[in-house]
């Protein structure tokens, strides 16, 4: 798999650059170095309210100005003189200190002070540039904009930016036997199986590749023709295509067969479980097609392989970022290997004190199963061999997006 990983993530590469409102950049890449157009704070800032005074400290001193948030700049302070300031507010120059508001007692506009003060220079004053230095590289080329990044964007007063287009994601199921589960008969046809390929596939889009737009491309029959028609045209309004079933050897199966008549077919089958029949054929460096096996859990196991690593090449990741996190595990108890594929194994994780992270099987790993998915964090990456792994070996494990959302 690893090979057909690298293959998917070498054939691939970042859409082109857009420019777009800083407020309207979340869950994008961003295509381009950004650094700060001016220092952070731009001015000295005071850290409490309280009084800036000159050093070295002396008593009493006269109140001769007030600065609060937001003010224009106020006037210089002198040898005797104090101003009021508050959190945040411009500290005035000859100001050398802030003594915080408790520590103070004002009559009058005569300021003395509670006790003995030992002040730094500097203390309680943010100076300028403390936060962010002009010119500074404040979020690199690659990064992923989230909430954090979006508020960065904004405290240094960039409105618009570069980041690479998103991509389009078309998912489609193919099958005479499949039935849209929002358009359900009041009788089941007997050997008719509700599509739950689709449904998992578009959610997992916006779940775990929040930076792509999912686009519900339907369940198409099974015929050459229809199939054939259905792939061109979704090509020509997705960056990704996705199918489901009709990949495997089976007279009629024909995705595969029109990959091979309309695509470059770079691999047909992966030697993995489960997951055999994955296939991807590109149109482009910016157009491809992942045919997923049509059992749900193959389906399930092959979007966080497969589909997750080409959606962020062309989103804006480098080679090495699209391949997703993986983490040290340590097996909770005995599993048994396959003899003859290497496994991606669902477990879920908890992190044990001196132990690590821990995973638990997530039961029986029939890829009919689709409830072996079910509260998943991770996806043990196991050998193949003979045996049983005991209890404590450690193994790598690919991180899903849900669980690196809201565990790690």
């Amino acid at each position: 798999m690893e090979e057909a990983l690298d293959k998917i993530a070498a054939t691939l590469a970042s859409l082109p650059p857009v420019t777009v409102p800083s407020t309207n950049a979340l869950h994008h890449i961003l295509a381009a170095d950004v650094h700060a157009p001016r220092p952070q704070p731009p001015f000295r800032a005071s850290i409490k309210d309280g009084y800036a005074v000159s050093l070295p400290l002396s008593q009493p001193l006269k109140v001769t100005v007030s600065s609060h948030a937001g003010a224009s700049a106020p006037t210089a302070i002198t040898a005797g003189t104090a101003a009021y300031v508050t959190t945040g507010a411009p500290v005035p120059q000859g100001a050398d200190a802030v003594v915080m508001v408790e520590n103070c007692l004002c009559e009058n506009d005569i300021l003395t002070f509670t006790e003995q003060l030992s002040l730094q220079n500097g203390q309680d004053i943010r100076q300028i540039g403390c936060d962010v230095a002009e010119g500074e590289l404040v979020l690199a080329k690659g990064t992923y904009l989230g909430a954090a990044e979006i508020g960065i964007l904004a405290s240094c007063g960039i409105t618009s930016l570069q980041v690479f287009d998103r991509p389009v994601i078309g998912v489609l199921s193919s099958g005479d036997e499949i039935l849209d589960v929002g358009n359900l008969p009041e009788s089941m046809p007997y050997g008719a199986i509700i599509d739950s390929n689709r449904p998992m596939l578009l959610a997992s889009i916006q779940e775990a590749l929040p930076f792509c737009k999912p686009i519900d491309l339907g369940i198409v029959p099974d015929t050459e023709h229809s199939v054939r028609q259905a792939l061109l045209a979704a090509s020509e309004k997705c960056h990704i295509v996705i199918t489901t079933g009709g990949v495997s050897m089976g007279r009629r199966d024909f995705i595969k067969p029109v990959l091979e008549n309309i695509a470059t077919v770079h691999f047909g089958r992966v030697l993995m479980k489960p997951g055999k029949p994955l296939t991807y054929a590109t149109l482009s460096q910016h157009r491809c097609f992942l045919a997923l096996p049509g059992n749900p859990v193959s389906c399930f196991v092959c979007f966080h392989l497969a589909v997750a690593v080409a959606a962020r090449r062309l989103a804006g990741r480098n080679v090495n970022q699209a391949k997703g996190i993986s983490i040290d595990v340590s097996l909770g108890h005995d599993i048994k290997l396959d003899k003859q594929r290497p496994e991606y194994h669902r477990v879920t994780l908890q992190h044990v004190h001196e132990r690590g992270f821990v995973g638990t099987s997530t039961g029986k790993q029939a890829s009919s199963r689709l409830l072996s998915t079910r509260s998943a964090d991770a996806l043990l990456m196991l050998p193949k061999g003979d045996g049983v792994l005991p209890d404590g070996t450690k193994v790598k494990a690919l991180l899903l997006n849900h669980y690196m959302h809201s565990g790690l």
